[in-house]
């Protein structure tokens, strides 16, 4: 899983609400995503309920 924000949208938290809701879509489709995004790393890692969504 990868994330991309074009410049004109950075700063404005929608990298944030992509990893919210691919999150919430991994879930609830019982899958596991892997990551290749720092952001979207960063995101997991800090939140330790996510992490049962990656592999």
């Amino acid at each position: 899983m990868d994330t991309f924000v074009p410049s004109k949208g950075q700063g404005k938290g929608v990298a944030a609400k992509m990893a919210k809701h691919a999150l919430y879509y991994v879930k609830d489709n019982n899958l596991k995503a892997m990551l290749f995004c720092p952001y979207m790393i960063g995101n997991v890692e800090s939140n330790a309920v996510n992490k049962m969504f990656i592999r």
